[in-house]
C-alpha cells in the first residue's frame, strides 16, 4: 500500500507532493539519483550521499526487480507517481514502473493523452492508479489557479486501468478488462488531492489513510502564512508517519494507516516483511526551483529483522530547465 498526498493550488509552491512507498523490505532498489534509465546513470548506489553531477535526466529511485520507478521528476519539469490498485496477485506481461519512467525520459513536448495512446493502451498491466504532470504557466493550467500569470503550474492528469466493475479490489465488484482510463484532475484535486491503492469511483478517497492524510494535509499544509520550507518539509514527513491506532494484521486492513509497519502479508508466496520503506517530499517553487528530500523509513537489519532507520532525509536542490 502507498499513500500520495498533494496540491497544485499553493500560492508559493506549484507542487506540494509527499508519498509514502510501501513494499516488501527486501526488494532490490536504488536511491533516489540523477539518471537516464539506462542511459548513462550518474552516482547510481545507495550512498547515504547522492551527488548530481549534471548528467542525468531524470531524479528518482530505481525498482532494479521491474527496472522503472514508482516515483520521480525531470529535468525537464515533468511528475510522475504511480500507486498499485489492491487486487488479487497475478503475472502480467508489462511493468507497471514503466509506465512512470517511460513518461519522465520521454520528449517534453508530448502532450500527456498522446503519451498514454502510445505508452501505455494495448499493454497488459496488474492494476495501477498514476498521476502525470506536465509544466505549464499557471493561468493555463487551471483558469481558476491562485498562481500568477507566468509563473510556474502544473496540467494533471489521473490514469488507471481499474474502475467499478473493472478492478479486483476485495469488494469492488465485478471484474472487467484492462481498459486504460484518463481525466483531468478535478479543482478539488488540485486544491488537495489523495491517491493510494483503492479503485477511483469505488470508494478509494473513502479509505482512512487517504482522509485521514488529505485532514491533516489541509490542516497543517495548506496555510496562507509564510512558508519556512524545511518547517513545510518536516511537516510532510509527520503526515507521512502516521500509523492507525490498531496495527494492520492483514492485506485488506492496510488501507487505515499512512504509514505501515512491518508485517507479513499472508497472500504473498514470498513470506517476507512488509511495509513502508520510503517517504518522499517534492517541493516545486512557482520560480521552478525543486526540493527533493527522500527519507529511509523501515529497513531489513543485518539479521534480517526489520528496524526503523534513524538516518536524515537524502536532500536534492535543482532548478528546472523549462522551454
Amino acid at each position: 500500500m502507498c499513500i500520495a498526498l498533494y496540491t497544485l493550488e499553493h500560492p508559493e509552491y506549484a507542487l506540494i507532493l509527499c508519498t509514502n512507498r510501501d513494499e516488501y523490505l527486501n526488494r532490490s532498489t536504488k536511491n533516489a539519483h540523477f539518471h537516464s534509465f539506462g542511459g548513462g546513470t550518474t552516482s547510481g548506489d545507495n550512498d547515504h550521499d547522492i551527488h548530481d553531477n549534471g548528467r542525468g535526466s531524470v531524479l528518482s529511485g530505481i525498482d532494479t526487480v521491474g527496472g522503472g520507478t514508482w516515483l520521480g521528476v525531470s529535468r525537464s519539469g515533468k511528475v510522475a507517481v504511480l500507486t498499485n490498485v489492491t487486487e488479487p496477485y497475478g503475472a502480467y506481461p508489462s511493468s507497471r514502473g514503466t509506465l512512470v519512467s517511460n513518461f519522465l525520459k520521454g520528449p517534453g513536448s508530448l502532450p500527456m493523452d498522446a503519451y498514454v495512446d502510445e505508452h501505455i493502451r494495448g499493454g497488459t498491466y496488474a492494476g495501477f492508479n498514476m498521476l502525470l504532470l506536465a509544466p505549464v504557466a499557471a493561468a493555463a493550467a487551471d483558469p481558476s489557479s491562485t498562481g500568477e500569470a507566468g509563473l510556474l503550474g502544473f496540467e494533471g492528469v489521473f490514469v488507471t486501468n481499474r474502475s467499478h466493475g473493472q478492478g479486483q479490489e476485495e469488494g469492488a465488484g465485478e471484474v472487467k478488462g484492462d481498459s486504460i482510463i484518463m481525466r483531468q484532475l478535478r479543482s478539488d484535486e488540485r486544491e488537495l488531492g489523495g491517491m493510494s491503492n483503492g479503485i477511483d469511483d469505488a470508494g478509494a478517497r473513502d479509505w482512512p489513510k487517504v482522509k485521514d492524510g488529505c485532514a491533516s494535509f489541509r490542516e497543517r499544509v495548506l496555510d496562507p502564512g509564510p512558508v519556512d520550507e524545511d518547517m513545510l518539509a518536516e511537516k510532510l514527513f509527520g503526515i507521512l508517519e502516521q500509523t492507525a491506532d490498531k496495527p494492520p494484521t492483514c492485506r485488506a486492513e492496510l488501507r487505515n494507516t499512512i504509514q505501515v509497519d512491518p508485517l507479513t502479508i499472508s497472500e504473498s508466496a514470498t513470506h517476507t516483511p512488509y511495509g513502508t520503506r520510503l517517504a518522499t517530499v517534492i517541493l516545486v517553487r512557482r520560480d521552478g526551483r525543486v526540493l527533493f528530500l527522500e527519507k529511509d523509513r523501515w529497513q531489513t537489519g543485518e539479521d534480517g529483522a526489520p528496524r526503523l532507520a534513524t538516518s536524515s532525509p537524502r536532500r536534492h536542490e535543482f532548478k528546472l530547465e523549462l522551454n
